[in-house]
């Protein structure tokens, strides 16, 4: 049976106060759950761990991508080159880590041509319910047009139920490897910092809240240009007065 829009608010809730955690304190947190949110303990743990259904193997959420353009074949992935996602085949890996693999995939159902950086997060089998919040969040995030974030183009759940993201693929290091690279001293690192902070303006002016930020998550283009990774599961996304300005 479906979880009723109460609770689906109330998972949601729950969720956003899980996604920071460790593992060990969201063992801990799932056991301390009042009575009230027992029938979304199932939900949860779902949503939490991947395809683990051992609460003692939770694997945390909170561990993004390496995304290293560099990497090719040296990275462990689920995937394989050839498989489709949608609309998408996947061509290399990017990267990978505890919480999704990042592949090179390109648009392949004749509508147009696109290189894209498709997230595939570690979440088989998602709920419904929280199907439906990974697509809220991709509308919302789809809307932000700002030259410091990747572009969100297209999201979708296979009928497998695997979640898929089309991202803008960008061709770059991440933050300060580009400028170790480039053998940058303070100066050049604080632009880069302020081309960050413009970015993180403009998507808190929308009422969106990166939940992972950190340098791994930036990268920088050959032209010098930051482009930084907001995703769905990473992102708290909060209506605003301001969103629609």
């Amino acid at each position: 049976m479906g979880l009723s829009t109460q609770q689906m608010a109330r998972l949601s809730e729950l969720l956003d106060q899980a996604l920071p955690m460790t593992s060990a304190a969201r063992r801990t947190w799932l056991a301390g759950l009042t009575s009230e949110d027992l029938p979304l303990v199932q939900s949860l743990r779902e949503a939490l761990q991947a395809d683990d259904p051992d609460v003692a193997s939770i694997r945390s959420l909170d561990q993004p991508p390496a995304m290293d353009p560099g990497a090719g074949d040296s990275v462990a992935t689920e995937h394989h080159a050839g498989e489709r996602l949608g609309a998408y085949e996947l061509q290399r890996p990017l990267g990978a880590g505890g919480m999704a693999e990042v592949w090179l995939a390109r648009r392949a159902d004749g509508t147009f041509e696109r290189l894209v950086a498709l997230k595939i997060p570690r979440l088989s089998h998602v709920p419904v319910e929280m199907a439906e919040r990974f697509a809220r969040e991709c509308r919302i995030l789809a809307t932000l047009e700002f030259p410091g974030i990747a572009r969100l183009y297209d999201a979708g759940v296979e009928a497998n139920r695997t979640p898929y993201i089309a991202m803008e693929y960008v061709q770059g290091e991440p933050l300060i490897a580009w400028c170790d690279s480039q053998g940058h001293d303070v100066r050049p690192r604080i632009d880069l910092f302020l081309q960050v902070l413009d970015a993180v303006g403009y998507a808190h002016a929308r009422g969106i809240v990166h939940r992972d930020l950190k340098p791994s998550n930036i990268l920088v283009t050959g032209q010098g240009e930051v482009r930084r990774w907001i995703l769905a599961w990473q992102a708290c996304c909060r209506p605003t007065r301001n969103r629609d300005r």
